[in-house]
């Protein structure tokens, strides 16, 4: 009677090995990620002020030459208060952060390469769930087409039941949409459409990352098309965009329920309740 060898466990899975190895490509790359934001805002506040100095000491000097040039007192008072006014301005309104196309670019093109890598490596879908927690928004990105959402989602391998399986990771748009929260005067939006044009102005006007945003579909209360139009990041289907990942993000927490992108091509994304 010939023996039929057993299939081995490990051409389901990775090894070990590689697991270790893609944790420890995660975390070099969050630590790279947070000293280059770091290194930036501190570069650009110091050219903030530098401004402000300027603009203050234009100020006094233009004060000093109205008390001594009587002719033109009066032009030139106006001159020094609108310099201390801008200066004054400028200084204390100095932004935490500013963004750089090609800076922040760069940088989400590793975070796109290394996500869609980790996907094609573990075999998991396309799909990118986007789940409310306590803090903050995480990305479930499951390994079968029919999934569960775990009950937790704090460990970066989730191995519990074959609908739980995947990976949760921390979104792009998370601290994006933390910012939004603490800025926010009203109420959170009840529904998907009003949430879109809310997370729309912000990513717009606010975060300056896209030139314009609009609901395109609005069908049910569970589902919304988007039209997205100038994004500064490239293609909307590269993993975990970062439009898409603030409006998911945002969707997700004011709504308090899981989001998937159910479609996304070169100007259009579908959210829907998962």
């Amino acid at each position: 009677m010939s023996n039929t060898p057993k299939s081995s466990t490990s051409d389901e899975r990775p090894e070990e090995s590689d697991l270790e190895a893609v944790r420890t490509q995660l975390a070099v790359l969050r630590e790279e990620n947070e000293r280059l934001r770091t290194e930036y805002v501190r570069a650009r506040q110091t050219s903030y002020r530098r401004t402000a100095a300027a603009l203050l000491g234009i100020g006094v000097l233009a004060f000093l030459a109205g008390g001594l040039l009587r002719g033109v007192r009066d032009v030139l008072f106006v001159l020094g208060a609108i310099g201390v006014f801008g200066g004054v301005l400028t200084w204390y309104l100095t932004p935490e952060r500013v963004l750089t196309v090609g800076v922040s670019e760069s940088v989400y093109d590793a975070v796109a390469s290394n996500g869609a890598q980790l996907r094609d490596e573990l075999g998991l879908q396309a799909t990118s769930v986007y789940v409310p927690a306590p803090d903050g928004p995480r990305l479930f990105v499951p390994q079968h087409q029919e999934y569960s959402i775990p009950e937790s989602l704090d460990a970066v391998f989730l191995t519990g039941s074959d609908a739980e399986r995947g990976v949760a990771l921390t979104p792009s748009g998370q601290r994006l949409v933390a910012e939004l929260d603490r800025t926010r005067t009203g109420p959170a939006p009840d529904t998907l459409r009003a949430a879109v044009s809310q997370l729309g102005d912000a990513v717009v006007e606010q975060f300056e990352v896209a030139d314009a945003i609009r609901v395109a579909e609005s069908t049910a209360d569970d589902r919304v098309v988007v039209t997205i139009e100038g994004s500064a990041f490239g293609s909307l289907s590269d993993f975990d965009h970062p439009v898409v990942s603030v409006l998911g993000c945002g969707l997700a927490q004011t709504q308090d329920t899981p989001i998937a992108v159910s479609h996304v091509d070169d100007t259009t994304v579908a959210f829907e309740t998962a």
